[in-house]
Formats: structure tokens, sequence, C-alpha cells
């Protein structure tokens, strides 16, 4: 597994209201606290096709848990939880994860997923 990579993916659409939970290979939060960043986005879709971060994990409305899944190869999940506001404009969003692996040397690899 990469890390990034989607272990359980949201669901085609969802209605204001609904809870949207996406899983990611990760890693340990703490080798990077993205302190100045977000270890997540939530973004919708702009006219132009662009994107546009709509909540990050700073936001009451996202939830951010990690799990340890092995501790020798330095891999966990991490659980992305989005509770959609009842007032949400529909339209296509997509959740971003970002995160830092860290290698059996120690170095310190930047990744993302969505």
């Amino acid at each position: 597994r990469n890390y990034g990579e989607v272990l359980k993916d949201a669901q085609p659409s969802y209605a204001p209201g609904s809870i949207v939970e996406v899983t990611f290979v990760s890693a340990n939060p703490r080798n990077n606290r993205q302190t100045n960043s977000t270890f997540l986005t939530v973004e919708q879709k702009q006219a132009n096709g662009g994107w546009q971060v709509v909540f990050t994990d700073a936001d009451w409305e996202t939830r951010y848990v990690w799990q340890e899944i092995s501790l020798l190869e330095g891999r966990s999940d991490a659980l992305i939880r989005w509770d959609i506001p009842a007032d949400q404009p529909s339209g296509t969003y997509r959740i971003q994860h970002f995160g830092v692996s860290r290698s059996l040397f120690g170095t310190l690899t930047p990744f993302k997923g969505m």
C-alpha cells in the first residue's frame, strides 16, 4: 500500500446533513504536525474547473481520526469525516488528506491522497 491511497472511498452522492467518511493509508501525524497547514481539506469544484477549499481540520464539520496499523512499517490509517451542513450548496466535492511519512532511516517524505 502507498501513503495517501484510499482504503474506503466516499459514496457517489450525499444529501445535506449526511456524513461522509473516507479512509486513507497514512503515517503518524507527529512526523509533521501541520502547524501552518492542515491534515485534510474538503474542496468544492468551481465553474472554471478549479477547486476551492471550503473546510479544513480546523472546522467543526470535519474530524481527523488517526489509527496506528504497524509501528515497524510506520503505517497508519486516517479516517476523515465530514458532517455535511444542512445548508451546504449542492455541487461536486472532494476530500484530500495530507501527511508526512518517515522511513526506517528517518527520511521525511510528504504525501497527499484524494
